[in-house]
């Protein structure tokens, strides 16, 4: 099924409690396409999910804008 991504999104809802994978999200504190608040409640769907909110004026690319941290990040994620 393909999903908009957004978080009123029905096909989202129903997907996120079946992922059986971790799941690792990381969003800007100021995402202009998806503010962080909108994501909160599709988050606490996900069984296994690590969360990563950037602070500052961090926005919608977050791998861009912190490239080293990012990585860091995926890497401790990946190697959990």
């Amino acid at each position: 099924r393909e999903f908009s991504g957004r978080s009123n999104d029905p096909n989202l809802k129903d997907l996120l409690p079946k992922l059986k994978t971790p799941v690792l999200v990381t969003w800007g504190h100021k995402d202009g396409m998806i503010p962080v608040e909108e994501i909160w409640d599709d988050l606490e769907r996900i069984p296994d999910v690590r969360v990563h909110v950037w602070g500052g004026n961090t926005g919608h690319f977050v791998a861009y804008e912190h490239p080293e941290e990012f990585a860091r990040l995926l890497i401790s994620f990946l190697s959990d």
